[in-house]
């Protein structure tokens, strides 16, 4: 079960790196992906993952056919959008 808290910062996540990801594909002929670089040294990792795995969710969600990944390590997160 996911705090009120996390889900907060879950969803903060998703608006934010969404309107980030539309914003990069706005113009039709842009074909690289979309990374984004979050660092967060001051969380655990089982935070990290567990809001990691929480915006990749919604992002695929979101943004479908395009595919989100994420890696998350001690430092942060790399959040990753590609077109299909």
């Amino acid at each position: 079960m996911v705090d009120h808290r996390t889900q907060g910062e879950i969803q903060k996540l998703i608006r934010d790196i969404t309107d980030q990801v539309e914003r990069h594909f706005g113009d039709p002929s842009v074909v690289e992906p979309f990374e984004l670089v979050i660092c967060r040294g001051d969380e655990t990792m089982e935070h990290l993952r567990l809001v990691g795995e929480g915006v990749k969710i919604g992002l695929g969600e979101d943004l479908a056919p395009m595919v989100a990944s994420v890696k998350v390590d001690e430092g942060g997160y790399l959040f990753k959008v590609e077109r299909q």
